[in-house]
């Protein structure tokens, strides 16, 4: 009888360390593991790049026009840059309070929305914020017309399962880069998102 409930509380414990490494975040898409990026290195100006692509090839640059130019994007998991190349493991919005980004629409290669959460503001704390960009399609960088600061840096798209995810790292201040993990919004997704976010 002992062999036996031993035998189950060893199979329960199997079931429950299986149950957990599959988990998924919040909106059932699996999240990326951040050892699973590739490091980054920095350039003379300290903007990152993967360490074996500091431009994009002529293939990514069409994906950009023909796959993420037109279209909406949810942030599903998103890492804080490390100095020394590497990605924290700990997703950047757990460490915020405040604020939070929720996705991106490029209506053009001159236009950017970001949808955002914004605590401090009044009763709608659901924003959609639009910038005028340059898009600069070999290094993959969207800039800001107005400033010329760096907002966003391409990285490469995915398909999974049928999704389309984009990779991407954004400029959050002089110091900070987090890398995001998008997945391509249906048309209604976007729609909703342009009627939430004012």
């Amino acid at each position: 009888m002992y062999m036996k409930k031993l035998y189950y509380l060893m199979i329960m414990f199997t079931v429950g360390i299986i149950a957990i490494s599959c988990s998924k975040d919040d909106d059932g898409i699996e999240a990326i593991n951040s050892e699973d990026v590739k490091s980054f290195l920095f350039d003379s100006e300290g903007t990152p790049y993967w360490k074996d692509a500091d431009t994009l090839s002529a293939e990514a640059q069409e994906c950009i026009k023909k796959d993420v130019i037109g279209y909406g994007w949810k942030r599903t998991v998103s890492y804080r840059l490390l100095s020394d190349g590497r990605l924290n493991n700990i997703d950047f919005y757990k460490e915020i309070v405040g604020g939070k980004l929720h996705g991106i629409y490029f209506e053009s290669d001159q236009l950017y929305t970001r949808y955002e959460t914004v605590v401090a503001f009044d009763r709608n704390p659901l924003h959609a914020i639009q910038f005028k960009i340059n898009l600069d399609y070999p290094t993959g960088i969207v800039s800001l017309s107005d400033s010329q600061k760096i907002a966003l840096r391409f990285l490469s798209t995915s398909i999974q399962d049928r999704k389309i995810y984009l990779y991407a790292l954004e400029k959050v201040d002089d110091n900070t880069w987090v890398f995001h993990q998008f997945i391509r919004m249906t048309e209604n997704e976007l729609e909703t998102y342009k009627k939430n976010y004012l």
